[in-house]
């Protein structure tokens, strides 16, 4: 009885320059619960990590973090057990130069699992709760084109039948993208929310907060249907030359950075 085994973690580093169509990361799926023993967790699903050291040219570039798994059935003597959560995805985007060419960033958070089903027969036990989906980020020290911020999504209960319905997982994955880099950074294209209340955006440059834009976002972020969880400044002057709907706008009460909103 216990936790299962967390899956294993996975951490590439690209040296140089990189020039790809396609780059993907992708975080583990939790491990499943297991049917007719609720004494037993399932294992965290690995993480994985992706860091790139020079400019990165690429189409797409998506990082996806694992889901939630399906809760275990109940049986005839014991419950279903709580299935593992996702593992976390993660892309660091060292260069801080202007060479990035990325057409389209995609963030995509964990789903949570599925409720495992209840027992049907003798014993009538219920099923176990899905796990929680993981948490995907993106850390950027250059320039960009579009962003697509893509929260996970819940699962549904499980069937009750007699023993009763394991419930979903609870906490879907984040999408959180990051920029700190040391010099300006422009995001040419819009950031996109896949859905309303979806993703988050921490601005960090540490270029210097004096009245000079250390990043530019040239197009909007969100939309009056879909707008961002929450946009976040804790360092570096910032211009918005297009029309930002962010649910939460919190600018660090201890960072002297300018936020212009045109």
């Amino acid at each position: 009885d216990g936790t299962g085994n967390a899956g294993g973690n996975t951490s590439i580093t690209l040296t140089g320059n990189t020039d790809i169509t396609t780059l993907t990361v992708d975080g583990g799926l939790g491990g499943q619960g297991d049917s007719n023993d609720n004494d037993d967790v399932g294992g965290i699903g690995g993480s994985a990590t992706v860091a790139v050291t020079g400019t990165l040219t690429a189409t797409s570039a998506t990082v996806t973090a694992g889901n939630g798994q399906t809760g275990g059935n109940g049986g005839d003597t014991a419950g279903g057990s709580v299935s593992g959560v996702g593992g976390a995805a993660t892309l660091d985007l060292n260069d801080a130069g202007s060479g990035n060419s990325v057409t389209t960033l995609t963030i995509v958070g964990g789903n949570t699992g599925d409720g495992g089903a209840g027992d049907d027969d003798t014993g009538s036990r219920a099923g176990g709760s899905g796990g929680d989906g993981g948490n995907a980020a993106a850390t950027v020290a250059g320039n960009l084109v579009a962003v697509v911020l893509d929260e996970g999504e819940l699962g549904s209960a499980g069937a009750a039948n007699v023993g009763g319905a394991g419930a979903a997982g609870t906490t879907v994955g984040t999408a959180t993208l990051t920029l700190d880099g040391g010099a300006a950074q422009t995001i040419s294209g819009a950031v996109t929310a896949a859905a309303d209340n979806e993703g988050a955006i921490v601005i960090a440059n540490t270029t210097g907060n004096d009245a000079t834009d250390d990043v530019t976002f040239s197009l909007g972020i969100g939309s009056s249907t879909a707008a961002v969880t929450s946009l976040t400044i804790t360092d570096g002057d910032t211009e918005f030359d297009g029309d930002v709907y962010a649910r939460t706008i919190t600018l660090d009460a201890n960072s002297a950075a300018q936020a212009d909103f045109d």
